[in-house]
């Protein structure tokens, strides 16, 4: 409930109901508020939600000690609210970190998505300790909830591609402060796709909220580029050097395992770069093979190496032989 505006107030009213009241908030904005809120919290104890998970009423008379109400339409309130944000073009700048403004929303393609987060604990490898949180997202295409590919992904239009980035951003953020209770973290990975850096307004959106996050770490931020893959290396330069003092470390995500010389990027400012490493479950021996490859060829760019969704911490020690700096793990999720 902390992004309820000022006005507003909350009470709990059993134990799994809460009664939010908004008097400031037009009623779509508060409904689509509520709706992210309950998302946040079902993806944090469940680690994902989907649109039968999403229950709230909408209060319609309060008398004689009960309430009475009517469960509100996911998928109609949240199409009003994605044709209304469609028609009425940018907001002002007073709106831009409200989560609401940025998922779901509509593609130019005419498709509605949602952008979902969860924290990933991120692991030092060396010391096999944790040392902040990583933002992994994904963009779900609604109803179905249908996950989009990261290459799915990287063709979207330069707006859709602002939108997830941003709705990334303001989620993690909000996620974050839910999880530490306030307390600082000692890093976190933002990702941010390469598009959005070199579009002056996107960027601009972008550091606003890095200016924000600055204040929830300890030891700085981190800065993951998103979609690299044929990016010109003075291009690359250009963009990370815009975004360097916002944060401690950039990274360059790799959407593919990389099948040739990655050394065209030696110069394009990366201080590292990150995989997601696939869903599938393979064996230690085709692991090692697959993770040594990895290693080598990431290693005439960079040092260090970030391994996203490793199957155990076995595998993790395994990776850390071979050359990996850095992991999460699916067995830190429960996944």
């Amino acid at each position: 409930m902390r992004n309820i505006e000022a006005a507003g107030v909350f009470l709990r009213i059993s134990e799994t109901d809460y009664l939010v009241a908004q008097p400031d908030t037009p009623p779509l904005v508060g409904q689509v508020a509520c709706f992210n809120a309950l998302r946040s919290t079902l993806d944090f104890f469940l680690g994902e939600s989907i649109n039968a998970d999403i229950i709230v009423h909408q209060i319609t008379a309060i008398a004689d000690g009960s309430i009475e109400g009517h469960k509100l339409d996911v998928v109609a309130v949240e199409a009003e609210a994605l044709s209304i944000t469609a028609s009425s073009g940018q907001s002002d700048d007073a709106s831009l970190t409200r989560l609401e403004r940025w998922t779901p929303f509509v593609t130019n393609d005419g498709r509605s998505v949602r952008v979902s987060c969860t924290l990933e604990p991120l692991m030092h490898l060396k010391e096999f300790s944790r040392i902040g949180y990583r933002i992994r997202r994904r963009v779900l295409l609604l109803p179905q909830e249908t996950p989009l590919s990261p290459t799915d992904q990287s063709i979207l239009s330069r707006a859709d591609i602002e939108k997830v980035d941003m709705a990334t951003l303001l989620r993690g953020l909000d996620r974050l402060g839910a999880d530490s209770g306030g307390e600082k973290q000692l890093s976190l990975v933002l990702p941010v796709s390469y598009a959005s850096l070199t579009n002056t307004r996107s960027r601009g959106h972008i550091l606003k909220v890095f200016e924000q996050a600055r204040s929830r770490v300890q030891a700085g931020l981190l800065c993951e580029v998103c979609d690299i893959e044929g990016v010109p290396p003075g291009a690359l330069l250009a963009a990370i050097s815009l975004v360097r003092p916002f944060c401690r470390f950039v990274l360059g995500r790799l959407n593919e395992m990389p099948a040739r010389s990655l050394a065209a990027l030696k110069d394009a400012g990366l201080q590292g770069l990150s995989y997601d490493w696939p869903v599938a479950t393979i064996g230690e021996a085709e692991f090692i093979g697959e993770m040594r490859g990895l290693v080598s060829m990431t290693r005439s760019v960079a040092k260090t190496l970030f391994v996203y969704q490793l199957p155990s911490p076995r595998f993790a020690a395994i990776a850390a032989l071979l050359g990996a700096t850095h992991a999460t793990m699916k067995a830190a999720l429960g996944a």
